[in-house]
């Protein structure tokens, strides 16, 4: 989920007939899976998903991958596709649309909204037959009862300026939680609003994690408090990301993802350019902490495409896709089977990392998550 300008770059002509292979198979399999589901296989249905606004929007060509993504499936399926962004966030719309809703599958909801949304009715499960690609502890990490369907992960990170490298004298590669209490740095750092940002979220979800496990204090509200009104606070990801790549901005820091390093590589080597920015996770007596973000596409509760969304799910972890997800999303894809671009070599060793994920609990983050965001806005109001 990255966003800049690349050169054009060749699908390769494997992918392409796997996608003709495919289309030929998931045809037959759905007219027989159809005539047996909704019954109205006379007329062309409609699919209605909910994601972000950034997806597949950080490669070289973005339309050419949601033709591959999407236009492909209506082509298998004889089925109308409707992609929306909703403003107010993909749990909230689905919330507010409780009793009648208006979509059929959801991409982009988080391990940590994923109580909320169950606990609400929101979901129906769905569990992947006959996938093995997909590693269990994702598939755990992520939802009870296969709610989710994880498709790309990572761990969240707080992206460098190698300007401010020089300037901390390095201490920025090795730093954590309490080195932003400094007013200098603070004063460098952009956040994501954690009742808007689905990254914002998670990142206030890894500084309480890391306070109560790591440092063993329940006090997490004292780092907003000497933050307060020194970092900047952006809505979401996308201006936040935006504002720290921008020539001439004095933010040299920003909430962003571990595979970040990555992605900024790759840009280079486009475009022959030197390496601007790393990528630095919470360091405490010599051991690495972070929060692993895992993203996950369900079917809603009250979709009349069941079937369809079925095939879907079973079509966006399917290989072609999920080839997709190194240079476009900029995350590690779900499906193991998926071979990592080179450049992914420069993303922070995820296998160096202590995962909070595992202290912190899908109850624990259920229960507590509104009083926590409450207490966030009071904090920074």
């Amino acid at each position: 989920m990255k966003e800049k300008d690349f050169l054009n770059w060749k699908i390769g002509v494997i992918i392409v007939t796997l996608i003709v292979v495919g289309a030929v198979i998931g045809y037959v399999l759905y007219q027989r899976e159809l005539s047996a589901g909704s019954g109205n296989s006379g007329n062309r249905s409609t699919l209605v998903i909910y994601t972000y606004n950034s997806l597949f929007q950080y490669g070289a060509n973005p339309n050419q991958t949601m033709n591959i993504v999407f236009k492909a499936f209506e082509s298998m399926y004889n089925v109308n596709i409707v992609i929306d962004y909703p403003s107010a966030g993909l749990l909230s719309t689905l919330l507010t649309q409780k009793s009648k809703p208006q979509a059929d599958i959801v991409i982009g909801l988080t391990n940590v909204e994923e109580p909320a949304a169950v606990s609400n009715g929101l979901l129906i499960p769905y569990n992947v037959s006959g996938d093995n690609n997909i590693p269990g502890w994702l598939t755990s990490d992520l939802s009870t009862h296969h709610y989710l369907t994880p498709y790309e992960y990572s761990y969240l990170s707080i992206d460098y300026m190698m300007n401010f490298y020089n300037e901390t004298k390095g201490e920025i590669a090795h730093s954590n939680f309490q080195n932003f209490t400094n007013g200098t740095w603070a004063k460098n750092l952009i956040v994501e609003n954690p009742t808007t940002s689905i990254t914002g979220e998670n990142f206030l979800i890894w500084q309480i994690a890391y306070y109560q496990y790591v440092l063993h204090q329940s006090n997490w509200e004292s780092w907003w408090s000497s933050v307060k009104n020194k970092v900047t606070v952006e809505k979401g990801w996308s201006s936040a990301f935006n504002l720290f790549t921008t020539a001439g901005t004095p933010q040299q820091a920003v909430v962003s993802y571990a595979t970040d390093p990555a992605y900024e590589m790759y840009n280079n080597s486009v475009y022959n350019a030197t390496m601007q920015y790393n990528a630095t996770l919470s360091e405490n007596n010599g051991s690495i902490y972070g929060w692993n973000t895992i993203y996950g596409i369900g079917i809603v509760n009250g979709s009349k495409n069941i079937n369809l969304d079925k095939a879907f799910i079973n079509w966006f972890l399917s290989g072609t896709v999920q080839n997709q997800i190194p240079l476009n999303e900029w995350e590690y894809p779900a499906n193991s089977t998926v071979h990592l671009p080179s450049v992914y070599r420069y993303a922070v060793n995820s296998d160096n990392v202590i995962s909070l994920n595992n202290y912190m609990t899908r109850t624990e983050i259920s229960v507590n998550l509104n009083t926590w965001l409450e207490d966030w806005q009071v904090t920074m109001s």
